[in-house]
């Protein structure tokens, strides 16, 4: 679809295989949810449960490192 800024729509949809409307579909679809994601990342809650990361809700401890080569 980047392809769709510098060129008709009706030719890049030909090249796709798809009809006009449905590229035009595809391309809206895609500015909204770039909109969308930049919103819901913004207002949704980072921390989870007890206002903590999730890793620091575990009471195990970690025994899955790598050990050093020095």
């Amino acid at each position: 679809m980047e392809r769709c800024r510098t060129r008709p729509i009706a030719h890049v949809a030909a090249e796709a295989g798809v009809s006009r409307a449905c590229l035009s579909k595809w391309k809206n679809r895609a500015r909204a949810i770039a909109v969308w994601n930049v919103h819901y990342n913004y207002h949704r809650p980072h921390t989870a449960a007890g206002n903590c990361p999730p890793a620091a809700r575990l009471h195990v401890s970690v025994i899955n490192l790598m050990a050093s080569n020095s």
